[in-house]
């Protein structure tokens, strides 16, 4: 009885001790020195695509007074959109809602302007809606926001895109990647290693926009960060 659980617990040791060779160098494996490298890669496109947010607002004496003049200016400046026709694609409007400005009360002196005029008190709330317009051409931003502008808009806004800026920033990707590997074999070498395995890696990519310029670029930009192991020799 007592040689058969000697040689049980024989067994089982054999058993074990594979397992124990093959976690001894996963150990060290975790313990090795890790190298982190980052890397960014940059476009600027021409734009080819562009979107117009027109803000229409009004004011008013009272939550009612002043959605109607929204309303008002908002049907203005849709049927001008209506009007430009083929160089409008489309066109959305959101309503902002109706914001308080605060009451002035009675018996408040009006403020005194440069002229020496008085300016009435600010009426207390104001009523907001933004129009989103997709014009065909990108030249015609200018002159389809002077149109808007005229009938009644507060503001129009452009935001320009590339249609090709997913493609871009694809690309850019194996780029900002090659990068993070030469310089990691720069870093190793200065530390008297080489480059091992890859432990993980990630990515961020800047959000892609344009400027409001006369000739705007469209800005792409992404970023990663990978760590592998440094192998001493």
């Amino acid at each position: 009885m007592r040689a058969s659980r000697l040689l049980l617990l024989a067994s089982l040791a054999a058993l074990a001790a594979p397992a124990a060779a093959i976690a001894q160098p996963s150990a060290a494996a975790d313990s090795a020195p890790l190298l982190v490298v980052s890397a960014t890669r940059s476009s600027r496109l021409a734009a080819d695509r562009a979107s117009l947010d027109v803000v229409v607002e009004a004011s008013g004496e009272s939550p009612a007074a002043a959605a109607q003049g929204a309303e008002r200016r908002l049907l203005n400046v849709t049927e001008v959109a209506r009007q430009l026709g083929e160089r409008v694609e489309g066109s959305t409007a959101t309503p902002l809602g109706v914001t308080p400005l605060g009451v002035t009360p009675l018996g408040v002196t009006a403020t005194a302007r440069l002229d020496g005029f008085a300016s009435p008190p600010p009426l207390p709330y104001v009523a907001r809606y933004v129009v989103r317009l997709q014009p065909a051409h990108v030249d015609d931003v200018t002159g389809i926001a002077t149109a808007l502008l005229a009938a009644g808009a507060r503001s129009a806004h452009p935001v320009f895109e590339s249609s090709v800026a997913d493609s871009v920033r694809r690309a850019r990707y194996a780029d900002a990647l090659a990068e993070a590997r030469r310089d990691a074999d720069v870093l190793a070498a200065a530390l008297g290693g080489r480059v091992g395995p890859v432990v993980d890696a990630s990515t961020a990519a800047a959000p892609s926009g344009g400027d409001s310029t006369p000739s705007p670029d469209v800005a792409v930009s992404v970023t990663v960060t990978v760590r592998y192991r440094l192998v001493k020799p």
